[in-house]
């Protein structure tokens, strides 16, 4: 497993931030120093704090897993992965963890190499995704203004394709934002979680799921997560068993 990240966040806080990034420097010490625990509850801190990076995540995750908790460094590497989708040891180190959990739960993903050649769109955060719409969708305008004046087909159906590719990948990005919010990716993280058939304890248990778990989160209601879990089997957990993961915008 690939271990801490340290410059990186660093670079990313900035000299104007130096109390967060000697924080995260001294959350790199304690894990070296095998203080899995110590360094978690930095890192933490620092998200509680609104300081969010890949880096963050990604070595939030690694701490976590020297302690066993899979779901909390399953949950961790998924938010790392919204900030560097790209990231081989990101992948690595998710799929080793993953490889861990008592559930023959769903892998949650492919390879990185498998989804970049089924899903690129996916290999690109939600920011980059932005940015490439918004350039395709100026550079087709500019070539279709420009077949105006110069009138050749090529520039127009070379204009006309790059506008559709922005459309395209505008709907992507709708697409991924709205998911995101309705139903968002969750984990189990804690040892066992009862799913029940409604949300209480005096609902019978439907069935159990274990650390590492990924699902769906449906809903919130008064202390209870509804889930959907593979094959649309839907029930209930109490909410400190359950973490969804944050909106891609907002």
């Amino acid at each position: 497993m690939t271990s801490f990240v340290g410059l990186a966040l660093a670079l990313v806080l900035g000299s104007s931030l130096a109390g967060p990034a000697e924080r995260f420097i001294r959350a790199s010490d304690l894990y070296r120093a095998e203080d899995f625990a110590g360094a978690a509850a930095e890192l933490e801190a620092l998200r509680a704090e609104g300081f969010a990076s890949g880096p963050l995540e990604y070595n939030l995750g690694n701490a976590e897993y020297r302690q066993g908790r899979l779901g909390k460094a399953i949950a961790a590497y998924l938010r790392a992965a919204d900030f560097m989708p790209r990231e081989a040891d990101l992948d690595f180190n998710l799929r080793v963890v993953r490889a861990r959990r008592a559930d023959a739960a769903p892998a949650g993903g492919a390879p990185t190499f498998l989804r970049s050649l089924l899903f690129p769109h996916t290999l690109l955060t939600i920011g980059e995704e932005t940015a490439l719409a918004a350039t395709l969708w100026i550079a087709g305008l500019a070539l279709l203004h420009a077949a105006l004046f110069v009138r050749r087909a090529a520039l127009r159906r070379a204009g006309a394709a790059l506008v559709a590719l922005a459309v395209l990948t505008a709907g992507s990005i709708a697409w991924r934002v709205a998911e995101r919010s309705s139903r968002p990716p969750g984990v189990v993280v804690a040892e066992t979680a009862d799913v029940r058939t409604g949300p209480g304890g005096e609902y019978p248990v439907y069935f159990t799921l274990h650390d590492g778990y990924e699902l769906r989160v449906l809903e919130r209601s008064q202390g209870w997560t509804k889930v959907e879990v593979e094959g649309d089997k839907r029930g209930w957990v109490e909410d400190d068993r359950v973490v969804a993961l944050p909106p891609l915008f907002g």
